[in-house]
């Protein structure tokens, strides 16, 4: 895995857990035209809730292609320029998702969460102690405008 100047189909972002004794480092996001789509499509309707006192965010059963930890062939720190950057288009090898070191809980509930001003963060829970792994919050609009400026 690999930092790309170049937008391409997928990113990574910096994640964490709430687990005493697990660990998670980041998730890795495949951003298509159609996931690009559906993420505009939500972000509007989360826009709707602007002014409503109390709104949150609306949900969506959505999830990231894992979350993962950091090994010997991946340093989260390496990747990203700056403890102030969140996340970076990356490049993977062929069949290098498959050997990435995968947070050690088997998760499930996978929510994407938005807000009224298009930030969003992906969630799961641990299946059998419902531990929360998560991404950093993220700007869609921002994310999809990054992937396709200079692609090639």
């Amino acid at each position: 895995m690999t930092r790309s100047t170049i937008p391409t189909e997928y990113i990574l972002i910096k994640a964490e857990t709430n687990a005493q004794f697990a660990c998670c480092d980041y998730a890795i996001i495949q951003i298509t035209a159609d996931w690009q789509n559906t993420m505009l499509q939500r972000t509007e309707l989360a826009e709707k809730f602007k002014g409503i006192p109390y709104f949150s965010r609306v949900s969506f059963y959505d999830c990231p292609l894992g979350f993962f930890e950091n090994d010997e062939n991946v340093q989260i720190n390496k990747i990203l320029n700056s403890s102030m950057e969140d996340w970076a288009f990356i490049r993977l090898e062929e069949n290098e998702l498959e050997r990435l070191t995968e947070c050690d809980n088997q998760l499930n509930s996978f929510v994407l969460r938005i807000n009224e001003y298009g930030y969003a963060f992906y969630s799961a829970y641990a299946e059998y102690t419902g531990e929360e792994y998560y991404t950093t919050d993220f700007n869609i609009r921002q994310m999809i405008y990054a992937s396709i400026t200079n692609r090639q």
